[in-house]
């Protein structure tokens, strides 16, 4: 007699099924929507350095809404990707890290489509690589240094590049392989931030393991999620360097052993050697290691006080109010309600000034709230607080949110076990993508569509939409222990229902 199959097996295939089918809807949409539809082996070389989806697809409303739908799609496959994960079946995390190889290497051929700071970084390999300058300083601007790549570079060519020296080393991987030739820079850069985010879902999903959550579903939200794919295989951004190495500092300094903890704050200063957003954190773990002395909390939040006033005190003398390439410290880009209050009051220089500190000082208050209130007993307890002072860090507290910048956050906050925080996370990294195409096509959705201020409009409504994700599944959840508490209230008053021992839980 053949073995009869059991539930669980065909629910399982189901769900590799499911997956598989998602899967394949996303990268070939990706693949054959955006990358031969704009290789960057074809693409007008002057468009590159500039970058801008009008220019690559065009600028009329067609165009707009084209993209939106595509854009739809590879969200709701992601969606499916997740579901399917969600579900459960056999090896899923060795199959979600293949998915998320076979998504980086789908979006990697297109041409740069929102940002123009590839080339910049590109170049600035080069200037520490090939010439030995380093970029950070103004001898090191594109503008100072004769190279091909940097004779290409047009955004910021006068001013020296802002990442950590650990950015350029890494990104020194591609020179053997790209020669003088532009294009192959750019896609090298691409090729690197492409594979460190590959590397960023699968410390993910270890940590995940380590945490006893569902490790392929945690990586493949990480790196299948569609604004994660834009942002850097395809934009080039080398967030991910930071973002990989601070997944695999936590995954090492959640463990006892002194050599593990030390091998993490190696990583993590690796992390700020590429760029700097991640110090945030070190506080809080500071506490979390130190949890058994009462000092510990009030020292973690004093330093945090500490470093909030004089970041405050920093951007207040040095800012200049512009959006260089210098960092969040000193940007004000427009999809924040920090931009949105800047104009609506008309703020000059010196407003915006302290609307920077204003914002740093905030940072400082919710970070040092989190140490003292939030609890740090197990490894859970940090990555949860570790998830919410990020998330908050990126949707409150800073007045400079480049798109990629929400890499800082997704991967800890993923891995928070808080639905509600889970869910703002997602709803914020898809919504994003409302901002992107307002920024790229407000000239037709003025003219055309008769939408005034398409830019502020979708700010407020990515707000929205996330900070209502948040507090619908917040309560719904609340709901939701309060109907399983009633119900078990009702079984324990049955007769002959068993109770608790006197003395015991």
């Amino acid at each position: 007699m053949p073995t009869p199959r059991m539930p669980g097996n065909r629910r399982e295939r189901q769900a590799l099924t499911f997956f598989g089918i998602s899967l394949v809807v996303l990268v070939g949409t990706w693949f054959g929507f955006f990358s031969l539809r704009a290789p960057i082996w074809s693409e007008d070389i002057k468009i590159i350095p500039v970058a801008g989806l009008f220019r690559i697809f065009g600028d009329r409303t067609s165009d707009l809404f084209s993209t939106f739908l595509l854009l739809v799609i590879v969200s709701l496959a992601y969606l499916g990707c997740l579901a399917a994960l969600r579900r459960g079946f056999p090896r899923s995390f060795p199959v979600a890290m293949a998915g998320c190889v076979l998504a980086a290497l789908a979006v990697l051929p297109v041409t740069p489509l929102t940002s123009p700071d590839v080339t910049h970084l590109a170049a600035d390999v080069r200037t520490l690589w090939l010439h030995g300058q380093y970029p950070a300083v103004k001898e090191g601007a594109p503008d100072q240094i004769d190279d091909p790549v940097a004779r290409q570079v047009v955004v910021f060519k006068s001013s020296p590049s802002g990442y950590g020296p650990l950015a350029y080393a890494i990104g020194g991987i591609a020179l053997p392989f790209v020669g003088d030739n532009f294009r192959a820079n750019i896609a090298g850069q691409k090729a690197v931030a492409g594979a460190f985010l590959v590397l960023t879902a699968l410390f993910t999903g270890l940590v995940a393991r380590r945490l006893g959550y569902n490790p392929g579903l945690a990586a493949a939200a990480v790196g299948l999620n569609p604004l994660m794919l834009w942002q850097f295989p395809a934009d080039g951004h080398n967030d991910a360097i930071m973002a990989a190495f601070g997944m695999l500092a936590l995954l090492l300094v959640l463990r006892d052993p002194l050599r593990d903890r030390a091998a993490g704050l190696l990583s993590g200063l690796a992390s700020f050697a590429a760029k700097y957003a991640l110090a945030v954190a070190l506080p809080l773990v500071a506490a979390y290691w130190f949890r058994r002395y009462r000092w510990a909390r009030p020292a973690a939040a004093g330093l945090v006080g500490v470093g909030g006033a004089l970041a405050a005190m920093l951007v207040i003398v040095h800012t200049t109010g512009g959006t260089g390439t210098i960092g969040p410290a000193t940007g004000l880009t427009q999809n924040t309600p920090w931009a949105r209050i800047a104009d609506a009051v008309d703020a000059d220089l010196q407003a915006r000034r302290v609307l920077f500190a204003v914002s740093y000082v905030l940072l400082a208050i919710i970070a040092a709230t989190i140490i003292i209130r939030h609890r740090l007993e197990t490894p859970r307890d940090l990555v949860a607080a570790i998830g919410l002072l990020m998330f908050l860090f990126a949707f409150v507290a800073s007045p400079s949110l480049r798109h990629w910048y929400q890499l800082w956050y997704l991967p800890f906050a993923l891995l928070s076990g808080r639905r509600w925080l889970i869910a703002a996370s997602l709803t914020f990294t898809l919504s994003a993508f409302l901002t992107i195409l307002a920024l790229n096509w407000q000239v037709p959705i003025i003219a055309e569509m008769g939408i005034k201020q398409p830019i502020e409009k979708s700010v407020w409504l990515v707000w929205i939409l996330t900070g209502g994700a948040a507090l619908i599944t917040w309560r719904v959840d609340i709901e939701r222990g309060r109907r399983l508490a009633q119900a078990e209230a009702r079984r324990q008053q049955r007769p002959g229902a068993r109770r608790p021992a006197r003395g015991k839980a």
